[in-house]
This record gives C-alpha cells, structure tokens and sequence, in this order.
C-alpha cells in the first residue's frame, strides 16, 4: 500500500486479525452451545446441563471481547511504542 508506514500496516493488520479472531470465536461459542442445547434437550430432558457450558465459556467471550475492544482502545500507538523502547532498552542491557 502506498503512503502507509509499514509499522502501521503491521499494526492494523494485527488488529483485523484480533477482531476477525474475536468474532470466529464467537461464531464457533453459538453453533456449539446450539448443538449442545439440542443434545441437551432430546438427552436429558428436565435436567439441564447446558447452561453451565454456556456460562463458563461465555465468561471466555466477554474476556476475549474486553482485550479486543476495550483495552486495544487504551493500550493504543503511544502506549505500545513506550512498550517496545523499554524492551529494547532491557535488551541492551
């Protein structure tokens, strides 16, 4: 691409690819817990089970969705080049 830094294009692209992974996760969390809920209910019916795989994996998503969204957000360009001059700078060391 032309006019873009390659430092930013690798950054942005690493950010697609953290949101494209995000989302494949959650794709993959509603077609499972789908079939999990209807083996749950032709299985078992009256007990549940289900929910606790849906729970505890859910609980899985919000964290993935909080270091996709939200700390990407704060953590943004100054943030990571301060990280990466104080790895280099212990490196040297």
């Amino acid at each position: 691409m032309e006019g873009v830094d390659e430092r930013d294009y690798q950054r942005a692209k690493k950010r697609v690819e953290a949101i494209r992974g995000f989302w494949g996760h959650f794709i993959t969390y509603l077609v499972v817990n789908v079939i999990l809920f209807i083996i749950d209910l032709f299985t078992t019916p009256g007990e549940w089970w289900f929910y606790w795989a849906l729970g505890g994996w859910g609980i899985a998503i919000i964290l993935h969705a909080i270091s996709v969204f939200v700390t990407g957000k704060f953590q943004g360009k100054k943030w990571e080049e301060a990280k990466i001059k104080e790895v280099l700078d212990k490196e040297k060391e």
